[in-house]
């Protein structure tokens, strides 16, 4: 737990490292693209129908305009306030 916490105050403090949030961007829109599968659709129209988010209009914008600062921004966001909760999950024998 202690390597987490180091690394969220690290990413906090300094932001994510530009290769890191690169990566992640190339494997959201690479899942994005997957646009053959039911589920992706499925959990578009519910999306769109709940959450009035557009998967199919607003998510590669959405994703590109990602940025270290905006990341560093949310996380601080949203480790102010306070509502963090630790889980550990240990396997069963």
């Amino acid at each position: 737990m202690e390597i987490i916490h180091s690394e969220i105050e690290n990413m906090i403090n300094n932001g994510p490292k530009a290769e890191d949030l690169q990566k992640v961007k190339e494997n959201m829109l690479k899942k994005y693209e997957d646009l053959q599968e039911n589920k992706w659709w499925q959990n578009a129209i519910k999306n769109y129908y709940f959450n009035r988010l557009n998967l199919i209009n607003d998510y590669r914008p959405s994703v590109e305009s990602l940025t270290g600062e905006s990341v560093q921004k949310t996380l601080k966001a949203i480790v102010d306030q306070g509502n963090v909760m630790e889980i550990v999950m240990k396997p069963i024998k």
